[in-house]
């Protein structure tokens, strides 16, 4: 069965493995950035298309960032929801939001879906008020919806910034890799694993709605991250950390997959070591 699937933040580096995972499952995949990205209210489908799947990806992402404007991160971010969301119901389509880690100080872990909400920084916050949107449009206008809340995706078509792409490209040009902050630790979900997720959820036999945490449900440290990536690459590579805390971090993002492997009879393939090692030997070939 062919399936049309409208992905948002396609030319970004999940998103645009998403897209090349589901084009080689026979699926035909449109981009909706430019019904999303501007202004105004879209009045048609991307050309004229019934799709059965919106997935939406696109948004400000950067945490710093949204420190310095928040405001750029609440009104942007919630804006392209609004449109995917619209182009969902006007598509007659189901509808996968994409949110992130939005529990804040943590109370307890490994985190569960029932651990409060609360948003430590403005890009957490625009992701809480985009689910809050979601729910409301998903109830009153009847589009099925599911909300992931991935924890941290990694793979090669990783975005400079992020702890994994950064340490991979000093490692490959056999620098000193940079590490700085050492303790806080996070739950790694190599890209492979995630996009098996989303097609499992496309190819249920009846809409899957709830929300669900997406992760492995065992953390690393940003020590121990750099580690693994200088022994895969280069035993001999210094390792420089400069102990520079990020403001509004949390320390342990360790998730638990229960609810997901219950529903979707999912759980990750690859643990951290693995996805690195794929990653570095060029077996991950997703683009």
């Amino acid at each position: 069965m062919t399936r049309t699937v409208g992905i948002t933040g396609l030319s970004g580096a999940v998103a645009g493995s998403l897209g090349a995972y589901l084009g080689k499952k026979d699926c035909t995949v449109l981009s909706l950035d430019t019904l999303t990205r501007v202004s105004g209210r879209p009045n048609q489908v991307p050309e004229g298309r019934r799709m059965d799947w919106v997935i939406h990806f696109g948004a400000h992402t950067s945490i710093e960032e949204s420190w310095e404007n928040p405001f750029k991160y609440y009104t942007e971010n919630s804006m392209a929801t609004l449109a995917a969301l619209e182009i969902a119901h006007l598509g007659k389509a189901n509808f996968i939001y994409i949110s992130s880690d939005v529990y804040g100080v943590r109370q307890y872990t490994p985190i569960d879906e029932k651990h409060p909400v609360s948003a430590s920084n403005p890009y957490m916050g625009s992701k809480l008020i985009s689910e809050a949107i979601c729910s409301e449009a998903s109830g009153r206008l009847g589009i099925p919806l599911v909300i992931f809340r991935p924890f941290h995706i990694y793979g090669p078509r990783g975005k400079p910034g992020r702890l994994i792409t950064d340490l991979l490209a000093q490692a490959s040009k056999r620098e000193t890799l940079l590490v700085k902050d050492p303790e806080p630790k996070r739950d790694y979900l190599y890209v492979e694993d995630f996009c098996e997720l989303i097609w499992k959820a496309l190819t249920q036999s009846a809409a899957p709605s709830g929300i669900y945490n997406l992760g492995s449900g065992v953390s690393h440290s940003n020590l121990e991250v750099a580690h693994m990536v200088r022994d895969l690459v280069d035993p001999d590579l210094g390792i420089d950390v400069q102990g520079c805390s990020r403001q509004g971090d949390v320390s342990d993002c360790t998730m638990d997959p229960q609810k997901a492997k219950m529903d979707f009879g999912w759980l990750p393939k690859h643990t951290l070591q693995e996805g690195l090692q794929r990653i570095v030997s060029g077996e991950s070939r997703m683009t």
